[in-house]
């Protein structure tokens, strides 16, 4: 009888043996009573055992969810907020936030090897927690719960923020865009197949969505921006749109117009459009405002091409990345792996939020501006997300990794694989989460 009710559950039945003797072994999750009934027979009068109560002392596993610092670029002086999420499971399944814990914080100076708490915040109503501390140096933040008698101890991510000193105004600013998207061209030359293969399966849970948003149906004309792989001008083909399509990759390009002869797809970078004022009733963006140098620029000529009332459609990722995004990033930190100094931060990095976001379309004269978080599981087969990713050298993480000598590359992968190994199984792979924001506007 579950402690807190006065209803009888039979848990099982058992034999005895020729001595009179039985045993049974039962899961609980449950304080409560038990008791055994023998029900009266030809043989025997009906008898029960002594009740006995158990405790049932529940430790849940826990681990952190979301933690990130933002921005992860910022002026010395400026503000930089902690937060995160800290989840707890009793059986290893999908974690549900844990309320009422302390949680310390922990911050790295760079060039220094001792970990110094910065402050200790208590978990709100779903787990969540965040502080916002001022930026005077470059360093790394960390979380660890230390656990109690209910909880085991768990550690975050390793989250790196860059404190700059601004020197020689606007200028240098520009060079840093400018290398950037230099950067950029180097990174994702030569990736298509990889990326058609692996990371376009995860982004294209919101290409749907995205269409909706712009309002692309029969006969609307489409600039499809980043194509790709041309998922997103595929779809909006077989709604009956009239798709024009860019992207800053040849090979990307290429495999666009084999998949969607349909387009019209050109190379072109961002910020640069080649098409006529007014051409487009909808402009569709699937992950690619977060791989350009000068995000506002951008949304400025993206505005230019769209008619009056056209309608403009991104996604982006949270920032920082996490659970699908984040997992190999997680494993090189894990593995005590430096980032490289000469990879330049996204300088979309600080509009990786709602609030943010919403401002960067908004200030770009955009009207009936909004933002929708939108999350969801990617189910993969863990060994072949490694391969489709790290090993094919996608996205900096992949390029981080494949600069590395053979032993660090297993120090990496295995420090993976613990990571995978808090995520709930499914259909025969893992299901990783994955978070990331829909904007919309109104040229």
């Amino acid at each position: 009888m579950p402690a807190g009710t006065s209803t009888w559950e039979l848990a099982g039945t058992t034999n005895t043996d020729h001595f009179g003797e039985f045993e049974e072994t039962f899961t609980t999750d449950r304080d409560g009573y038990w008791t055994a009934a023998h029900w009266e027979d030809l043989e025997y009068l009906a008898s029960n055992a002594p009740i006995a109560y158990v405790d049932v002392t529940v430790v849940y596993k826990t681990r952190f969810m979301n933690f990130g610092v933002s921005p992860s670029t910022v002026q010395k002086g400026g503000t930089v907020t902690v937060a995160g999420m800290l989840g707890r499971s009793p059986t290893g399944g999908t974690p549900v936030g844990a309320p009422g814990l302390p949680v310390h914080l922990y911050f790295l100076p760079s060039g220094s090897t001792e970990w110094k708490q910065m402050a200790v915040v208590e978990t709100g109503r779903y787990g969540e927690f965040e502080k916002t501390f001022t930026a005077d140096r470059d360093g790394s933040w960390t979380a660890w719960f230390w656990g109690d008698g209910g909880h085991a101890r768990a550690n975050s991510s390793v989250v790196r923020v860059d404190v700059q000193v601004r020197r020689g105004g606007p200028a240098g600013w520009e060079t840093a865009r400018v290398d950037f998207d230099a950067y950029e061209r180097e990174l994702w030359a030569g990736r298509a197949s990889a990326y058609e293969r692996g990371f376009a399966r995860l982004t294209a849970y919101l290409v749907g969505p995205l269409l909706d948003t712009a309002g692309v149906a029969d006969g609307a004309r489409l600039l499809d921006l980043g194509t790709g792989p041309g998922i997103v001008s595929a779809e909006a083909v077989r709604r009956g749109a009239k798709v024009s399509a860019i992207d800053a990759d040849p090979d990307m390009a290429e495999t666009a117009r084999r998949n969607v002869p349909e387009a019209d797809v050109r190379v072109a970078v961002l910020p640069d459009v080649p098409f006529p004022d007014g051409t487009f009733d909808a402009v569709a963006g699937n992950f690619v405002i977060n791989h350009v140098g000068d995000p506002g620029v951008a949304l400025e000529r993206l505005r230019r091409v769209l008619r009056p009332g056209g309608r403009l459609a991104l996604s982006c990722w949270v920032m920082p990345g996490t659970g699908a995004l984040g997992l190999v990033r997680e494993a090189i930190d894990r593995a005590g792996v430096p980032w490289p100094d000469d990879m330049p931060v996204p300088p979309f990095m600080e509009h990786g939020e709602p609030a943010a976001f919403r401002r960067l379309v908004a200030a770009a004269g955009f009207t009936e501006v909004g933002v929708e978080e939108v999350t969801w599981e990617h189910v993969v087969e863990p060994d072949e997300w490694w391969e489709l990713g790290a090993l094919a050298r996608v996205g900096s993480n992949g390029v981080v990794v494949g600069r590395q000598d053979a032993a660090t590359v297993a120090r990496i992968k295995a420090a993976y694989d613990e990571v995978v190994a808090g995520y709930p199984g499914r259909d025969g792979g893992v299901a990783l989460p994955a978070h990331a924001l829909l904007a919309s506007g109104a040229a």
